[in-house]
């Protein structure tokens, strides 16, 4: 998040240290500024040296703060103490270093393994800019990135985990409950987490009716192109009923090279007529207009699967049909909806191990940013939490997507 003017309240760059409108300090305010004003007052301040007899003048707060600070309470002359007043000489005895604004550094994410930038005197919560995983940036290099909490949430209240345990599948001995607890060790879970991600994975759990998956719409906008068709290239419109999935299967040209190049001789033929027509002025123009029409004669057609997504009481309901580019969709053969049911059913197998992520991850790691996540991260994240990285907890950690769907 940009840094904000405290004086115009604009938005900066978060590199810079004053404002590029008012030319106010950007930097985190100054705490003793104001107890050195409260304790010694607002100047000019005289102090006399108990050698020479010379006199040092201070006018302002930050100046008589920064001699405090670095203790420079001797003569510049003799180098004999300087005969400090009793309320400043009280400050001097209890105020601390100063602030040091920190540099904006990188950091690996902890999902993708890429690197991203992160300014904690900013904002220590960083989204990374590859696979949009939020975290919670150490306050300097070498020190421990942690998950959570995000959004400013509160801390988990006492016995919210136990609660959610019992909702869990496996209990506390289970994955998803070790996970958890030790998130709560380290402080990681805010208040309401754990029963969010108890409730979603009990609702994948569920038996439900043939051709639902028990997810939301938001995460089945993800789960649905990936683990049902094998596409990761997906488009989402908004619906009356829900949502609306364009799942790009294939691009390529559908009437094979003959056609391509019957397109392009008689645009070529075009163009000379054209050419001819309009005289030598303006043939460049009509060359250039009609290799722009050639270009779109050439383009690549896109095969999709429209799927309609539709919440019900159960998860989320499917209806696919076939659509070329814009054209009107067309229903799917019996053999095709047969094979979509199958793999439905497959994905219902894998819906845990993704739903899993958001418990070792955290809430952020959900839709996309799921599975982006590599599986180095994995195993050094059950690590990093005191948990055995076995072949066992890795197995159900393992999503994967099947082979494209066909029409």
């Amino acid at each position: 998040m940009p840094p904000t003017c405290p004086d115009c309240a604009r938005h900066n760059s978060d590199r810079a240290s004053r404002c590029l409108y008012c030319g106010a300090s950007l930097d985190a305010p100054d705490t003793a500024l104001e107890e050195v004003r409260a304790g010694a007052g607002s100047g000019p301040w005289v102090f006399c040296c108990s050698g020479c007899d010379r006199q040092l003048r201070i006018g302002r707060a930050e100046g008589l703060l920064e001699l405090l600070r670095r203790g420079r309470t001797r003569c510049l002359f003799c180098g004999a103490p300087l005969e400090l007043p009793e309320e400043v000489a009280a400050l001097a005895g209890h105020l601390g270093p100063a602030p040091v604004r920190s540099k904006p550094f990188v950091v690996p994410c902890p999902g993708c393994g890429r690197t991203t930038r992160a300014d904690p005197a900013r904002d220590p919560k960083v989204r990374c800019r590859y696979c949009a995983l939020r975290f919670v940036t150490p306050a300097g290099p070498g020190e421990a990135i942690r998950l959570g909490p995000l959004d400013g949430a509160g801390p988990l209240p006492d016995g919210q985990l136990e609660q959610a345990f019992e909702l869990l599948p496996g209990g506390a001995g289970g994955l998803a409950g070790r996970v958890l607890a030790a998130r709560r060790d380290l402080g990681e879970l805010a208040d309401g987490e754990a029963p969010w991600l108890a409730d979603r994975l009990a609702m994948a759990c569920d038996e439900v009716d043939e051709g639902i998956l028990p997810i939301d719409l938001e995460d089945a906008e993800a789960v649905v192109p990936r683990l049902v068709f094998g596409s990761g290239d997906c488009g989402v419109l908004p619906s009356v009923r829900g949502r609306v999935l364009l799942i790009t299967l294939s691009a390529d040209d559908p009437d094979g090279p003959f056609a391509a190049g019957l397109k392009a001789a008689t645009a070529e033929t075009a163009l000379n007529v054209a050419a001819g027509a309009l005289g030598s002025v303006a043939g460049p123009l009509a060359r250039s207009m009609v290799r722009s029409r050639r270009s779109e004669l050439e383009g690549t057609t896109r095969y999709q699967a429209r799927v309609e997504l539709t919440q019900t009481g159960q998860g989320v309901g499917l209806h696919a049909s076939h659509q070329v580019d814009n054209e009107r969709p067309t229903p799917l053969s019996p053999d095709r909806l047969r094979e979509i049911a199958g793999r439905i059913r497959r994905a219902r197998r894998l819906l845990p191990a993704y739903l899993l992520r958001s418990t070792l991850f955290g809430t952020s790691c959900r839709g996309s940013t799921a599975f982006s996540i590599q599986p180095e991260a994995i195993e050094a994240r059950l690590v990093a939490l005191g948990l055995p990285a076995d072949e066992a907890s890795l197995s159900v950690l393992r999503l994967s997507m099947p082979p494209l769907f066909q029409v």
